[in-house]
């Protein structure tokens, strides 16, 4: 903690200009003679009065920000209960914040449409309403605060609503009221006050992450109805406990300043460096969003084929979560370190780093980057509350949206006009975006540096001057008043505040603070512990055996499937990983491949689909291509050991980028080849064309069986059909179903079914059971039969799978002729 840190934002040489002030008003004879001859004495209640006019709106609030009150208990709300609410309230902040994305992204793809609702992303500029004087001092108030956390926490109990319009409105309208919330907290209080508010509200981030970490990358308040009421009780409880028991330093009772703070009325916020600021503050929310927003996501972005695997978020997240704290608890008061040109070198090499290293080098450059970022968190929210709260923070949230829709756009750029001028630009996002933060770290590194730049205009050089005849005039009051304390006791409560009561206590108040700042930095320590700890026991609550090889009757029979995963979101936007896992449980499959799973993105909730469904169904995992390579994201479960898996992105000049993964799978002693892909949009006819030849060159590539789950969208019979099966060497399962998607060769096909998954998604998910050949030459199964009596019943479904839910032309088992 830097030095002016302790002493309330009052430098050295103004503390010892104090000192040296008491000391004569101490010399009283001394004193005496000077004022005697002061050319001011005779003017001193003239002098007092253009004092009390022109500067004590400006003095008080220089005094409410520092503390240096009279009476003022600068320990009140000390208590690490008060810390522990705080943090523990926050995390339900950043949750209601986050979850506006997903909302906003999810709605209008279930209407397959723009709708026009998207413009609910404005309630985020509700901080503008702060600029108007009654609402700014009504949100300054502790009733103000408690109606402003209890309405917040409407976003939390949006997840109640009975359709996805009514909760995008509700989660909106309690993102307004977190808005305001951060307003009131961040401004309108002293110094300590928002230093205490400041550096809880991150730690609130961190106990987010802690807690997603139980749930395997997902926050358990949005997953069920029944984890979301708790939550809602909770966030009540503890906005009413923080009414009761808070930070804010009490001010003189006969006297309210007339502005709150510094930061949201006062004359100094319109100093330049406001847009830098606020810029830089936006782009660090989305940075930490993008990547940070979960402990798994760098490590999906730096994401390797087996047998390598790369950093896999189960056990390297902790990783994440360690170097996150030390950015934000041992490296955020490197003021000098943070705001210099090579720091800003540091987060943009690690950037950079992440983007275009691969596996354990991109983590790593990651783990820096995630230092870089939660350094710069408290330092960038100290500076930006310098200025007007309803300017700085809709700059920033602005700037923060515009960033975010950029990132959807990077990969969704076939759906949006002028698409290809962002089409795979991550490395322009994260350089532009680290590029403002360490600009507006810069711009705000020293505070009155702004004031030296406006001494090139007039008005600032005015302004300047008659501050500076205020401090001389100030200075001499001051030293009157103390020279006159014993022979005229002053009765004028405007220097009761300012003068020299205040000179007298400033040493003991200062003291005071500093004491209070290391012991609240104290206890952030050993609360940061205390998270990362959390965070390692949930790691050790997610620990499982490893999968061991199936026991089947018939080793050499199994089965793999495919289905377009919808992100774990159902048709209506609600989370669907539990229905889902029991679906894929019922089906009874051995091998899947699911698509569009790659859900690590701020707008999908961060969340790591591949390794929750590794858990929940303890299945071996291999997802790919990574995060960063602009794909909606492929992966293949298995109960049966992946040996080895390469990624590939197939061709795509004009749409959206094709993923495809193709694992090698140990199955009882064979190893099967099992090719994942899904191919892009067929508006675009080249895309098509060239993502078919690339497939089959990769199909007819493969030496061992081969079984190809994809969703290709290509009728059977067509030209890409057929050359899919003919340069690929493969055969579709059921080649008169014109939605068929599995292919195979080497293998003897068992049976066909195709289900829908009703309310998870509008693809049908589809299966084929097979046998390893007892011999090179065995014939395949060629008659089909929808009458389960005529084969064997090793053979069949389960009867827990889709039973009502099955195509009208499936279930289909095939045997000899």
């Amino acid at each position: 903690m830097a030095e002016e840190e302790y002493r309330g934002g009052i430098s050295e040489e103004e503390y010892n200009q104090l000192e040296a002030t008491s000391s004569a008003a101490r010399r009283k004879r001394r004193g005496k003679q000077e004022a005697a001859t002061h050319p001011l004495l005779e003017h001193r209640h003239h002098a007092q009065s253009i004092i009390a006019s022109k500067a004590l709106d400006e003095l008080e609030t220089e005094v409410f920000e520092t503390g240096l009150y009279e009476n003022v208990d600068i320990h009140r709300g000390s208590r690490t209960s008060v810390l522990l609410a705080e943090i523990a309230y926050s995390a339900l902040w950043w949750s209601v914040v986050h979850s506006l994305a997903p909302m906003l992204w999810f709605y209008p793809l279930c209407a397959l449409k723009i709708t026009g609702f998207e413009i609910v992303c404005v309630f985020h500029f509700s901080p503008l309403l702060t600029l108007i004087g009654p609402i700014r001092r009504a949100v300054s108030t502790p009733l103000g605060l408690l109606v402003l956390r209890l309405f917040t926490l409407v976003g939390v109990a949006s997840f109640q609503a009975p359709s996805t319009l009514s909760r995008l409105l509700v989660l909106a309208v309690g993102n307004c009221f977190a808005m305001l919330t951060l307003c009131a907290t961040w401004w309108g209080m002293s110094k300590l006050d928002r230093h205490r508010y400041i550096y809880s509200h991150f730690l609130g981030y961190l106990m987010l992450l802690a807690v997603r970490a139980w749930y395997t990358s997902f926050n358990p308040i949005f997953m069920g109805f029944a984890t979301n009421n708790f939550a809602t009780a909770i966030g009540a409880v503890l906005a009413i406990y923080l009414y009761f028991n808070n930070w804010r330093t009490p001010i003189v009772e006969e006297k309210e300043p007339k502005t709150p703070s510094r930061g949201q009325g006062s004359k100094k916020s319109s100093l330049p460096g406001l847009g830098a600021t606020g810029m830089a503050f936006g782009a660090l929310l989305f940075l930490s969003h993008l990547l940070f927003g979960e402990v798994s996501v760098i490590s999906r972005w730096a994401v390797a084929p087996y047998p390598e695997v790369g950093p896999s978020p189960y056990p390297w997240g902790l990783v994440t979560m360690l170097v996150l704290s030390v950015g934000l608890v041992l490296f955020s008061h490197q003021y000098t370190l943070l705001g210099s040109p090579g720091w800003l070198a540091v987060g943009l090499t690690s950037a950079m780093g992440l983007y275009f290293l691969t596996s354990f080098n991109a983590y790593f450059a990651g783990a820096v980057l995630a230092v870089y970022t939660a350094s710069s968190w408290a330092y960038l929210a100290k500076r930006m509350v310098r200025f007007p709260a309803g300017k700085v923070l809709t700059l920033a949230m602005a700037t923060y949206l515009v960033l975010l829709l950029a990132s959807v756009l990077v990969v969704a750029y076939s759906f949006v006009p002028g698409g290809t001028l962002t089409r795979e630009r991550t490395d322009v996002l994260l350089a532009v975006t680290v590029l403002l933060i360490g600009a507006g770290s810069r711009a705000s590194q020293q505070p009155q540096a702004s004031d030296e730049a406006a001494r090139t205009g007039e008005k600032r050089r005015k302004d300047r001057g008659k501050q500076k005849i205020i401090r001389v005039i100030g200075h001499a009051i001051r030293r009157l008043s103390t020279i006159a304390e014993e022979d005229e006791p002053t009765t004028d409560d405007s220097l009761s505040v300012w003068g020299s009561v205040h000179e007298e206590r400033s040493r003991e108040v200062y003291l005071a603070e500093e004491k209070e700042y290391q012991k609240f930095h104290s206890k952030l320590l050993w609360v940061a512990i205390g998270i990362l700890s959390l965070t390692a026991m949930g790691f050790a609550y997610r620990y499982q055996p490893p999968v061991a090889m199936p026991v089947k009757e018939h080793p050499t029979v199994f089965s793999g499937g495919v289905w377009a995963f919808h992100f774990g979101y159902d048709s209506d936007g609600w989370p669907s990983m539990e229905r889902a896992a029991q679906l894929i449980s019922d089906s009874g499959v051995d091998v899947i491949g699911l698509l569009e799973t790659d859900a690590s993105r701020p707008y999908f909730g961060n969340h790591d689909i591949a390794s929750w469904l590794s858990e929940r169904l303890h299945m071996h995992v291999d997802f790919g291509p990574a995060t960063k390579d602009h794909t909606w994201g492929a992966l293949i479960l298995s109960k049966y050991p992946i040996v080895s898996s390469k990624h590939f992105l197939l061709p795509s000049p004009k749409g959206e980028l094709a993923p495809a993964v193709l694992a090698s799978v140990n199955v009882s002693g064979h190893t099967v080849d099992f090719f994942c892909l899904h191919f892009g949009n067929d508006a675009y006819e080249l895309d098509r064309k060239l993502q078919v030849e690339r497939s089959a060159e990769l199909l007819s590539n493969a030496s061992s069986p081969v079984v190809v789950l994809s969703d290709i969208t290509t009728p059977s019979g067509s030209s890409h059909y057929l050359t899919l099966t003919k340069h690929g060497r493969v055969k579709g399962l059921d080649p008169g179903d014109q939605k068929g998607g599995i292919f195979y060769r080497g293998v003897i096909k068992l049976g066909y079914a195709r289900s829908s998954p009703g309310e998870l998604g509008n693809t049908e998910i589809q299966v084929g059971k097979f046998r390893i050949p007892d011999y090179p030459e065995e014939p395949d199964n060629l008659v089909a039969t929808q009458n389960p009596r005529e084969v064997p019943e090793w053979t069949l479904f389960p009867a827990t799978f889709g039973s009502h839910n099955f195509h009208t032309s499936t279930q289909k088992y095939f045997k000899q002729g």
